[in-house]
């Protein structure tokens, strides 16, 4: 999946990718999701 930096658009695509590779994209996207929550809360501390 896709976006454009701007937020206009959205590119999905269906491929076959090892389990490997999903378990590490998955790990990768959840790391960010909390890096985002992190900056969040400290933002609203300070």
């Amino acid at each position: 999946m896709r976006t454009r930096k701007d937020g206009t658009s959205l590119e999905l695509s269906l491929k076959s990718v090892s389990e490997e590779r999903r378990r590490d994209r998955l790990q990768e996207w959840k790391n960010e999701q909390r890096a985002h929550q992190l900056l969040k809360v400290l933002g609203e501390k300070v």
